[in-house]
């Protein structure tokens, strides 16, 4: 019985842990299946299309970046409605109903549009952000393996043979380990042969075979190996082998290259020009490697050395390439050419077979993020007579500005026509009300910047509304702008009831017979009243015409002058003049190819160093620690100091090359 007893309650143990177990697996199957809807089919639209406008620039006081800013939302309300995705403003502008969202891109896919919607539909499920752990240690068996151990001289073995050399001795050691010896002496044509091949790539010469054999003294070979060492070719055999480290190409990237001179590197042959010339003239390794990486940075430094900085900048680009994948390369090329380590596998997760933390590689991130290439490449020639090219450069420049004049000419009556529209006008009057406490230019600029607004619109329509004061069309405006948002809701009807009607512009008043219910509904009221009447000739009806007024007259906010086109410009105008003016860079690379001045393919710090953050899963839009310049824990150490001279790449030079890390000099004897 009691056995019996035993087998039932295992029985229903066991029934019990399976409903368990199928009940975890089912939770869980659940929430797999959210977030890899989430991070394939959400998160990426977001972050293609709306964080460059609504994540720190925060645009109309908007954010798309998290959950609870989207529920929160911005000036026009919640950007979505949990189960309602098609009252959610969100879907609305992608739907291009009410904004056009993205603005000044393409609209989004159906389907795309369909994965938002049903999102929102099934709760805007947005996983939790992972901490990133904070105590990422080195391990001693880190610190023990051997190639993070100083370089040290080992004691040469005991050998019975005779040895020219210390490198000689172990490899005898080992031969008669196992009892061998060295093979015969080669002949001098062998040994000629060899060496040339290996140090110029090249066969010797009838000439130089017969002055080897001719000459009997004992250092003829060394005399020989001098010569070849000596030569030009020398520099181009051992070069190119260095050259290969460094992805020395040309051409941007695979897409487009060789098709258009914007796929090129103009100045790439003056990078490798200089490595031919480092290895030529026996540059140390030490200042090859700081050359490489800040030239720049290096006080009293010859000019031709900026070529060097080809070693960073000769990256892969290309269409499609985003500022990510560029320093990504970067940060590659210099920890895997000079370290030997696979840096860039920590770019989603600590390494996982390397002591190297996420940390270290947004830690190397912050220096490349930091550095740009400059707007004109340096000379390398500062002295350089640029006459015959500056004078090309400059006919080109003339045809070119005239062709954008023209382009702004028949563009500036429709910046107007886009002014006078009524989402615009809305737009502006509701930046007059939230902006109605600063004073300073500067404090305008920079809340314009943040709101998406345009702030020579908002001067303009500010001093406009102050001028016109509570007349008959703007009474309504002036009593409910002096509400303060909070207490709209509650006080903008009884507000209204208290303005006497008779006295209104009578399509003023007929528009308000209803309180507006906040500042964005009274900005639109007006901006459709106005819209009514933007005709382009005058009206014969005198109270048409005076709301038209407000859009046409000499007074108007939007009687802007042409001078000031740069100020109501849209970036999108800025696309189509950079568009046009695109021959002059092809100018300067076919002039780069014709012989112009050598310039270098350089590098140079930003004015202002920032430091960046961690990409939680190797993504910019899911930000997380913030990090600053410094070298690898596990070389530098636990009390490592941050970089402070800049971007820090001349300080990340100096720490590669110090003769105390055990890796430069291994990785480059390996190689």
């Amino acid at each position: 019985m009691l056995r019996r007893c035993l087998k039932l309650g295992a029985l229903i143990v066991g029934f019990c842990a399976l409903l368990i177990l199928l009940g975890s697996l089912k939770t869980s199957a659940v929430y797999d299946a959210r977030d890899e809807f989430f991070e394939s089919r959400i998160r990426p639209v977001l972050a293609t299309s709306c964080y460059d406008c609504h994540t720190d620039a925060a645009k109309g006081g908007l954010r798309v970046d998290s959950r609870e800013a989207l529920l929160k939302g911005g000036h026009r309300g919640p950007a979505i409605l949990i189960g309602k995705p098609d009252e959610s403003l969100l879907i609305k502008a992608v739907k291009h109903e009410t904004l056009n969202m993205p603005k000044g891109g393409a609209k989004l896919k159906d389907s795309e549009i369909a994965d938002l919607s049903q999102w929102i539909k099934d709760g805007a499920y947005w996983p939790a952000t992972a901490a990133v752990k904070n105590d990422y240690r080195i391990k001693p068996e880190h610190k023990a393996f051997w190639s993070f151990q100083p370089v040290r001289n080992p004691a040469l073995p005991t050998v019975k043979g005779a040895t020219n050399n210390a490198v000689d001795a172990f490899l005898l050691a080992k031969l008669e380990a196992s009892n061998l010896t060295f093979n015969r002496p080669a002949d001098k044509r062998t040994l000629l042969r060899r060496a040339t091949y290996d140090l110029t790539g090249l066969p010797p010469t009838p000439e130089e075979y017969a002055t080897f054999f001719a000459d009997k003294s004992p250092d003829a070979f060394a005399k020989a190996v001098d010569r070849l060492l000596a030569s030009p070719a020398y520099g181009e055999r051992w070069g190119r082998h260095w050259l290969d480290v460094a992805r020395y190409s040309d051409t941007i990237g695979m897409v487009d290259a060789g098709r258009n001179t914007q796929g090129w590197f103009p100045y790439a042959y003056t990078y490798r020009d200089w490595v031919i010339r480092a290895f030529n003239e026996d540059l140390p390794y030490d200042q090859f490697i700081v050359q490489q990486l800040a030239a720049d940075k290096l006080p009293n430094n010859d000019s031709h050395n900026l070529a060097a900085l080809g070693f960073v900048t000769l990256s892969r680009g290309g269409l499609g390439v985003n500022q990510q994948e560029k320093i990504d390369d970067k940060i590659d090329v210099v920890t895997r050419g000079l370290l030997g380590l696979t840096v860039s596998c920590a770019r989603c997760h600590n390494h996982k077979f390397d002591p190297i933390p996420t940390k270290d590689y947004y830690s190397l991130y912050t220096i490349f993020n930091n550095s740009r290439e400059p707007k004109s490449l340096p000379l390398l020639d500062p002295k350089a007579d640029l006459t015959k090219w500056d004078e090309e450069m400059k006919a080109e420049e003339k045809k070119v500005e005239a062709e954008v004049a023209k382009l702004r000419e028949n563009r500036f009556p429709k910046l107007k026509e886009l002014y006078r529209s009524a989402p615009e006008v809305a737009k502006s009057l509701r930046s007059v009300y939230e902006a109605r406490a600063l004073t300073k230019d500067e404090d305008i600029e920079k809340f314009a910047r943040e709101k998406d607004y345009n702030a020579y619109l908002l001067k303009r329509w500010r001093a406009y509304l102050q001028k016109a004061g509570a007349d008959s069309i703007w009474t309504i405006w002036h009593k409910l702008a002096a509400l303060s948002e909070k207490e709209f809701a509650t006080k903008a009807a009884s507000t209204l009831a208290a303005v006497d009607m008779s006295k209104l512009h009578p399509l003023v008043a007929a528009a308000f017979k209803d309180a507006p219910s906040s500042m964005t509904d009274l900005s639109e009221t007006y901006g459709k009243l106005f819209a009514k009447y933007d005709k382009a000739e005058p009206l014969k009806e005198a109270q048409e015409e005076a709301l038209r007024q407000i859009l046409y007259g000499a007074d108007s906010p939007l009687n802007f002058p042409f001078s000031d086109y740069d100020s109501v410009r849209v970036s999108v105008d800025k696309q189509n003049e950079d568009g046009k003016r695109t021959p002059l860079e092809s100018l300067r690379l076919r002039q780069a190819y014709r012989g112009a001045p050598a310039r270098a393919q350089a590098v140079e710090d930003v004015a202002e160093p920032k430091p960046s953050h961690v990409f939680l899963r190797g993504k910019p839009e899911n930000k997380g620690d913030e990090v600053h310049p410094q070298f690898l824990l596990i070389l530098a150490g636990e009390n490592r100091q941050r970089f402070t001279n800049g971007s820090g790449r001349l300080e990340l030079a100096n720490a590669i090359a110090n003769k105390n890390n055990p890796l430069t000099a291994r990785v480059l004897v390996n190689r």
